[in-house]
């Protein structure tokens, strides 16, 4: 597992993303929250999508009564929202085989 730590990078994801209040955003594989919290803090509403029991217990104590919503789901089986939305995937950082 290949987590995102530098706090500059997941900045810098976030602002390229250009969400703010009123987007829906999925934060696939959120992990330890480093880009699930600068998400927060755009005023978007997020849906932080976790496979991990640890993480998810975790981001869902720290960021609960914040705009966020955390699910703890396997990303090949989750049903997206049926509405419009931005994705914001850490995917890359959080696993190391194929999808």
């Amino acid at each position: 597992m290949h987590l995102l730590r530098s706090p500059a990078i997941a900045a810098a994801l976030v602002r390229s993303a250009d969400v703010g209040s009123g987007d829906l955003v999925l934060d696939l594989g959120a992990g330890t929250g480093a880009i699930t919290r600068p998400l927060a803090a755009t005023g978007a509403r997020v849906l932080a999508i976790e496979r991990d029991a640890d993480f998810v217990a975790r981001l869902s104590a720290e960021l609960s009564r914040r705009n966020v919503r955390v699910v703890r789901a396997d990303l090949r089986t989750v049903p997206l929202p049926r509405r419009e939305y931005t994705v914001v995937a850490s995917i890359p950082y959080s696993i190391s085989t194929p999808l």
